[in-house]
Order: C-alpha cells, then structure tokens, then sequence
C-alpha cells in the first residue's frame, strides 16, 4: 500500500538542483581599520588586503566563511556573542611587518595564542637588551639619540647635529 502511494507521488516531484544548498545566513559586511567584521556580536578577522572593503559573511551552524567575489578569504569557528574576538594571526603579518613597533600592543596577540604573547615578551626583552639590532646600545653611547639633558629635541637640533657629525666624519 505505501509502494503505491510512493510510486503515485514520484510522477509530481520535481528534479533536485544539481548543486548542494548552503545552510546558512549571508549578508554582505564591511571590514574596519582593524581588519575585523561582525556577525551577532562577534568579530573575525579577515587578510591585510581586504581592508575597508565589503564582504560576503556566510554564517553556518558551525564556522563563519567570509569571501570576495571570486574566494573564500577567511574561515573561523563559529563563536557564541560575547566571546572574544576570533584573530588570526597570519591575517595580520603584513601590518606588523610595515609597523614592527605595533607588535608590542597588537590585540591580535594580546588575544591570541599564550605561546605567540611569550614569544613577543620574549623578543621585546631580547630587543632593549640590544639583542636583535636594536638601536639601544647605539643611542646610550650617542648621549641618548634624541634627548638632551632629560629634554627632547626638535628636528632641527637633530638634524644639524647629524649634518655636524657628517661633515666632520665622526658619523656612523
């Protein structure tokens, strides 16, 4: 009896599409200064280059897919509203390499990972020991590279004492 039933209903069925439904919520974002968008409360970040621009969100059960018109450019864990930021550090590389002074302050490592924040402490202490080519030891024995008695100097003080010591070849 459902054999018939079936076998009467297949004639009025229509065809399945050829390509699989996407169960999810999308709307079109713009990505902030600081490389994030928001979905619900809940920013995620997206690569350097995608800066100020608008976005395709896909917001599944599971994980949020953001892409242009051609790519998926970021793919994060979907998170609860309230939960922090979800950063990925390599979507900011290209930023800290252009501002290597940013690293100390950068939330994407402040949020992120416990072993990128140590590496970073790490670094920053190597760094004023004059570890890593910092210009510490080069500024001590210049008479502070900049400072004067406790007071800054302006650029012109800097300069004319840079373009003294050229001509007079005591320069680096």
């Amino acid at each position: 009896m459902v054999r018939d039933l079936w076998e009467q209903e297949q004639g009025h069925l229509g065809k399945l599409p050829g390509i699989a439904f996407s169960a999810c919520r999308r709307r079109f974002v713009r990505v902030d200064k600081t490389l994030l968008v928001n979905d619900n409360g809940v920013r995620y970040s997206v690569p350097a280059e995608y800066a100020q621009k608008s976005l395709l969100l896909r917001a599944f059960w599971d994980r949020i897919e953001i892409s242009d018109q051609e790519r998926t450019v970021a793919i994060h864990a979907r998170r609860a509203t309230g939960d922090p930021p979800s950063m990925q550090l390599e979507h900011y590389l290209p930023v800290l390499a252009r501002k290597p002074r940013a690293v100390r302050h950068a939330a994407v490592i402040a949020h992120g990972a416990p072993e990128i924040a140590r590496f970073r402490d790490e670094f920053l202490r190597k760094r004023s020991r004059g570890g890593y080519g910092s210009g510490a030891k080069r500024a001590a024995s210049r008479g502070g590279g900049g400072l004067d008695s406790g007071r800054a100097v302006g650029y012109s003080a800097v300069h004319a004492r840079s373009t003294s010591e050229a001509r007079s070849g005591s320069g680096e």
